[in-house]
């Protein structure tokens, strides 16, 4: 095993432990602030190295846990976020990727909300949710709720929003063309 590196703050027995801040230089003039860059090292044989991230743990009966935030930078136009599995080589799929919200024990599970940005002046920004193009199959889009053992399932509600002095949006279902055999299909049952 290669050498550890660790930082670590020390314990508060009352008050807020002590903070850890990692920041590069800014750039006064024609540059750029300096890139943060967390890397774990090549495998050779087995898997790749993990990068975890988590926020801190509570025992206090009404206290919550650590948030975790990502975000973009601000600008005259705004920094992206990136969130993507790895490649696959070869016959190997590639990585997943997971947004999952957490459970409760006693009360409802979090929830999990995507919205696009506002446009003070212009349109919000839109919402595409999407498997994308192949030359073989395309994946698969489902849109289910969860199954339940006591109880009612969860509804699936698709609605545009209200317009004032304007038209409000449409709902189209399409189903795409083929230049080979049948179309597809609507099933609604």
């Amino acid at each position: 095993i290669s050498g550890h590196f660790e930082v670590a703050t020390g314990i508060a027995t009352y008050g807020d432990a002590g903070y850890i801040t990692l920041s590069t230089g800014a750039s006064v003039a024609n540059g750029r602030g300096g890139d943060i860059n967390i890397l774990t090292g090549d495998t050779v044989l087995g898997n790749g190295a993990d990068v975890f991230m988590s926020a801190g743990f509570t025992s206090h009966s009404s206290g919550y846990g650590g948030e975790v935030a990502i975000a973009g930078g601000d600008g005259a136009g705004g920094g992206t976020v990136s969130l993507m599995g790895g490649h696959g080589v070869g016959n190997y799929v590639g990585g997943h990727a997971y947004l999952t919200a957490g459970n409760s024990a006693l009360s409802s599970g979090g929830d999990v909300i995507i919205s696009t940005g506002q446009g003070t002046t212009t349109s919000s920004g839109s919402l595409i949710l999407e498997t994308v193009d192949s030359p073989k199959t395309s994946g698969s889009l489902n849109v289910r709720t969860g199954s339940t053992t006591s109880g009612k399932t969860g509804p699936i509600n698709i609605k545009t929003g209200t317009a004032l002095k304007a038209n409000a949006g449409s709902i189209s279902i399409l189903v795409g063309s083929g230049d080979s055999g049948l179309g597809g299909v609507i099933k609604i049952q």
